[in-house]
């Protein structure tokens, strides 16, 4: 699908070469979360299927990043409401096309335990010790994995500019 380039922010060479990882990534996909931040499903389905494969990719990864990266009741929470929305295979596609197997294994162990447990999509750890510990341990490699996953995108972003934004010299 062609990049819809009003969802494009403009950023030139130097902008691009100077932002860290996260900082380019937020730059790319702000234009889009804060277009759907509020809104409904339907209103945020219509806006992600006008996104490029590039983009939804990186939105379903920031989406999740953003919010899971807060505190492990976030990372409970959002993590079941991707999966509980059928989501949850997109977050994974998006890894495999960053090339980060890590985090890929990282969200196959997280599924399994999300699955297993009994918690609905709410920020309360399980009432179970095991599988409470069990996805604080999850949540603990979460942090030190997306810091990689920053990375993979950041460099993604940098290879592809045009997909990802309009970039002026």
């Amino acid at each position: 699908m062609p990049v819809d380039k009003a969802l494009l922010v403009t950023l030139n060479r130097t902008e691009l070469i100077s932002k860290d990882d996260w900082s380019l990534i937020w730059t790319c996909v702000s234009p889009f979360v804060f277009k759907v931040r509020g809104k409904d499903d339907l209103m945020k389905m219509n806006v992600y299927h006008q996104l490029s494969d590039h983009q939804k990719r990186l939105f379903i990864f920031t989406v999740y990043y953003n919010h899971a990266r807060q505190s492990v009741d976030d990372f409970i929470y959002y993590g079941k409401l991707l999966l509980e929305n059928n989501y949850w295979r997109d977050l994974k596609t998006a890894m495999e096309f960053f090339h980060d197997h890590e985090m890929v294994a990282l969200l196959n162990q997280i599924e399994i335990e999300m699955k297993k447990s009994v918690i609905a999509a709410t920020a309360e750890l399980p009432k179970d010790e095991v599988a409470a510990s069990t996805i604080k341990n999850l949540f603990r490699t979460f942090l030190p994995i997306s810091d990689k996953t920053l990375k993979l995108i950041g460099d993604d972003i940098r290879r592809n500019p045009t997909e990802y934004f309009n970039l002026i010299d």
